[in-house]
């Protein structure tokens, strides 16, 4: 079988659960993502491992894997990430946050940028590449996490300082320096929320990433918001992504800290989805 049929023959299955476009989509991100096929597919016959891969790669995305899990990669802001169920698939959402954020990084080697929540590492990388003379700093709760950022930045030669951390255990806060600007895509959905999150999201990617408690839905801005207090320098930047559904609330919640100039902005699809807080002068 040639790359070309291999290819064709797939499509034609995943077609027949995920419609022509879609399944055109996923094929793309099959060959790009995972093989590598950026233009023109190599000539010859697949090997037997080749099949195989591909084969259980199908078969994955037809039982509702996601297909980044499935290929074990995901595009953000052109980085080919390496990604697990133990970490969020990065979206685009997430990249607009980083795009806001580099209206203000500044490429000097004195700056101090952190990520809280790091995840894939996906907004610590992003950072580090626009300001490769800045320090960047990474935190997570999770150590399979931590893993698989520390495997991203090794793959795409960027030098974050990754390290294990939980934000809402105050007593790790003097651990950590005085920063320029932080950043953050913190879990924000409370647990009987969760019809409003597709059932793939809901199965397949983690809990600890996703879910706050029913009665407290914006605990982790509080606490962003208070450690940002004692954290940020002069004229320094906090950045979050947010809950579309709690947009005005987590910007009130912000204001009400008093030290806070805070802007809400919309994504690309016209949702409440991110907050710029600047510390006053």
């Amino acid at each position: 079988m040639t790359w070309e049929e291999c290819f064709t023959q797939f499509h034609s299955i995943l077609k027949k659960s995920f419609g022509e476009r879609e399944a055109t989509g996923l094929i793309r991100i099959i060959k790009e993502d995972y093989f590598e096929f950026e233009m023109e597919l190599p000539q010859g016959e697949l090997s037997s491992a080749e099949v195989f891969s591909m084969e259980g790669i199908v078969h994955q995305i037809c039982l509702g894997i996601p297909v980044q899990y499935a290929v074990g990669r995901a595009l953000f802001d052109g980085m080919k990430l390496k990604v697990t169920p133990a970490v969020l698939i990065p979206r685009p959402e997430t990249e607009e946050l980083l795009y806001w954020a580099r209206e203000f990084l500044i490429d000097d080697p004195s700056k101090n940028y952190l990520d809280i929540g790091t995840g894939s590492g996906c907004l610590a990388l992003g950072m580090k590449k626009a300001v490769s003379s800045a320090t960047v700093l990474a935190v997570d709760k999770s150590e399979d996490a931590l893993n698989i950022a520390k495997g991203n930045g090794k793959m795409l030669s960027l030098d974050v300082q990754i390290s294990k951390m939980d934000i809402l255990d105050k007593t790790q806060w003097n651990s950590l320096p005085k920063m320029d600007g932080i950043i953050s895509n913190p879990p924000y959905i409370p647990f009987n929320e969760l019809e409003k999150i597709g059932e793939s999201v809901l199965k397949h990617e983690p809990a600890l990433a996703l879910m706050v408690p029913n009665d407290d839905p914006l605990l982790f801005y509080r606490t962003i918001g208070e450690f940002a207090q004692v954290k940020l320098v002069e004229n320094g930047w906090l950045l979050v992504e947010v809950n579309e559904f709690y947009g005005k609330e987590t910007k009130q919640l912000f204001i009400e800290m008093e030290c806070f100039d805070v802007e809400l902005r919309k994504d690309i699809s016209g949702k409440d989805r991110m907050i710029l807080c600047r510390l006053k002068t």
